[in-house]
């Protein structure tokens, strides 16, 4: 699926890091905000500023802005971990795009967070309002909320057909890709498409056992589609950009910026900001609902948040009283699977279909 949006000249566009920033307020302000996926090639730009040992996603992100800043018109960035804040040093050096922002995301939830993460929001809210000459009113950001609240129903409607086995996951991620890289009104059409040729289709997968998904967000479908090719079925990924992506819905009633703030941060969209006993308590919860026969958990190539919550889910889950078989695959950003990840999907289908 060809995901890439090409705007028209009157068009701004700002491209997003993370998918923690709420993109309701980019569209109140009439700006298309835009994910970064990129394929990194062997000779990319960030090589002039991030070490090889740096996170895989950290340098995708910044060897799209340099290959890019002429044609975007701002990146957001959020310290997902110490390598963004690397990236969003290099960005300024450039001087392109003109609007280069820190969001601050807190780095634990508790009683304090919401009201932190809403004044980080006003605070980018009044700086696209000053740098791009527009305003941003309660009124125009309701709208927004009320627009991706209808996206939010429709992905729970393609989230259950996965379950169900009417879409396959690497489908549910591509039209998740497709949400997080198109102009936001031309998704519902889009959306609205798909789940019309749903209906007329028939399961798409049959009597094979089902996986879980978890860890860093993939740039492309392969991980997925290697795993379905072998006979198994990606029930659900917590990727957050794709299964755990927009979260719940976000409340038009009382503080708009307190409202975006508490969905959100309630989403579990980030492993990063769980404390260990509420993200075990999730992903346990994950478990129950969905009952999958394995978990696969992709870890972005020195990916630091990542490494510790591969580590301590898999002690978490190997101590379950019915542990489940359990693959760790490394992911170093390119968009094709080195040979060694695709022999261990290989082995580890082999050895769940055989049980």
């Amino acid at each position: 699926m060809n995901t890439a949006y090409e705007p028209n000249h009157c068009e701004r566009i700002i491209a997003l890091t993370c998918p923690m920033i709420p993109e309701e307020i980019l569209y109140a302000a009439s700006i298309v905000s835009v994910r970064i996926v990129h394929k990194r090639e062997d000779k990319s730009e960030y090589s002039r500023y991030l070490p090889t040992n740096f996170s895989a996603l950290a340098k995708i992100h910044l060897d799209y802005v340099l290959t890019n800043g002429n044609k975007i018109d701002g990146v957001i960035v959020t310290p997902s971990c110490t390598a963004a804040e690397f990236v969003f040093d290099a960005i300024g050096q450039q001087n392109k795009p003109a609007f280069n922002f820190m969001l601050d995301l807190p780095r634990k939830i508790e009683a304090s967070a919401e009201d932190y993460y809403a004044s980080e929001l006003e605070r980018l809210a009044r700086s696209i309002e000053k740098c791009f000459e527009v305003v941003i009113t309660e009124e125009k950001l309701t709208k927004a909320i009320d627009h991706f609240n209808q996206i939010r129903k429709i992905i729970l409607k393609l989230k259950q057909y996965q379950k169900d086995g009417l879409i396959s996951g690497q489908r549910y991620f591509d039209l998740m890709n497709m949400i997080g890289s198109t102009k936001k009104d031309m998704v519902m059409k889009n959306l609205n498409d798909e789940i019309a040729e749903i209906g007329r289709s028939d399961l798409v997968m049959r009597g094979i056992k089902k996986i879980l998904c978890l860890g860093s967000p993939p740039q492309s479908a392969c991980l997925l589609c290697a795993l379905e090719s072998v006979g198994l079925h990606v029930i659900l990924d917590d990727y957050c950009t794709s299964g755990a992506y927009l979260g719940k819905p976000v409340s038009t009633t009382g503080n708009i910026y307190k409202n975006l703030a508490h969905s959100y941060l309630g989403s579990h969209m980030c492993s990063r900001t769980n404390a260990k006993p509420e993200r075990v308590q999730y992903i346990k919860k994950l478990i129950s609902k969905y009952n999958p026969d394995g978990i696969v958990y992709n870890l972005s190539q020195f990916r630091i948040p990542d490494c510790y919550d591969l580590v301590m889910l898999k002690e978490e889950i190997m101590s379950l009283k019915e542990p489940l078989p359990f693959l760790a695959v490394i992911d170093n950003g390119n968009d094709v699977l080195a040979s060694a990840v695709q022999t261990s999907i290989d082995a580890f289908a082999e050895m769940l279909i055989c049980q």
